[in-house]
């Protein structure tokens, strides 16, 4: 399940970075639709790595401290 949810994300990423301005122009509002569900599925995803990442730090500052502790 995740790896199609990856490979459709991949997807329209391509799709949305090979875009230009004068194409967005030409779109249809099926392509339209589908640039925002795809922003939108970017921002889901990205949001618990971003949350991971900035926990991770904390957890690394927490064990540097209590190591610092113990010397």
């Amino acid at each position: 399940m995740k790896t199609i949810l990856v490979s459709c994300v991949l997807f329209f990423m391509l799709l949305s970075c090979s875009a230009d301005e004068a194409q967005d122009e030409e779109k249809g509002s099926i392509e339209k639709v589908t640039d925002k569900v795809a922003t939108k599925i970017v921002e889901n995803i990205q949001k618990p790595i971003d949350k991971a990442r900035a926990v991770k730090e904390i957890e690394e500052q927490r064990s540097d401290q209590y190591k610092k502790q113990l010397e």
